[in-house]
């Protein structure tokens, strides 16, 4: 539908929102600031089953009541949309678990723009990613991982290669001989490069918290889980970082257990 040239037509798309219950209740209330309270609708897609509802609660209870529309506590899309006709002023605010995006029309500019720059304050709080690329916490866990990566192959180079390496050099005559193996690395050395590679993981775990717990969320029926990183993750999240935790302990171990049979007397 074309829209008048006299009109405002303002949109944004933010990226990695969470969205609990209390976030959405003020996404409705400041997307219905200045129009007929009757005018919302709330609207959401199971499959090929639509439903519509003028409240989020009797769109949730008519869900919930449909056999057909599968799991109930998993949503991944709401629309929430409201107009005056007489206006004509229309505001629609589309959710899905990756983004959220608004749209304005309205023959009023001031009115557009401020419920635009509300709207866009609000949702850049919840919002995790500025773009449709990875968000900072993904880049920065990537960026963990490559470093133990590096440093884990450094320690194992140092522990099972560099004690054997051997150079060819040349001596009068123009002979050439391979020099006497390097010896044991110090253990100064080996305690430093562990070091480094536990700092690392530890990077890894670090983010890998931060990931799961910014992760965006979509809940219509309970506000999300809050308090600090830890605290937002579920029961699954916290058992799936505890046994990251205890695999890189046992790999550490193995390495430890691994130089101290390379380097004994």
């Amino acid at each position: 539908m074309s829209t008048p040239s006299s009109h405002v037509n303002l949109s944004g798309k933010y990226y990695g929102c969470r969205l609990g219950r209390t976030q959405l209740d003020r996404i409705v209330d400041i997307a219905s600031d200045g129009l007929p309270p009757d005018a919302l609708k709330f609207s959401t897609r199971r499959g090929t089953y639509h439903f519509e509802a003028d409240t989020l609660t009797d769109l949730v209870a008519a869900v919930q009541a449909s056999p057909d529309s599968g799991a109930t506590d998993q949503w991944t899309n709401l629309a929430i949309e409201t107009a005056d006709p007489q206006a004509p002023q229309r505001v629609a605010v589309l959710i899905d678990t990756d983004r959220t995006e608004v749209q304005l029309i309205s023959s009023n500019s001031t009115w557009a723009h401020g419920q635009q720059a509300r709207l866009e304050r609000f949702l850049k709080e919840q919002a995790g990613a500025h773009d449709e690329c990875r968000s900072p916490a993904e880049k920065k866990l990537r960026g963990a991982l490559w470093g133990a990566m590096v440093w884990l192959g450094i320690l194992l180079y140092a522990i099972f290669e560099a004690p054997d390496y051997q150079e060819e050099v040349t001596i009068a005559g123009g002979k050439k001989v391979l020099t006497e193996p390097t010896g044991q690395v110090p253990t100064g050395a080996l305690v430093f490069l562990l070091f480094l590679f536990l700092w690392c993981v530890a990077g890894v775990f670090r983010q890998f918290v931060r990931l799961r717990a910014s992760r965006p969320a979509l809940v219509v029926t309970a506000d999300l889980p809050t308090g600090n990183t830890w605290q937002r993750l579920s029961t699954a999240e916290k058992l799936a970082a505890l046994g990251l935790a205890v695999a890189v302990l046992a790999m550490t171990g193995t390495l430890a257990s691994a130089a101290a049979d390379v380097f004994k007397p």
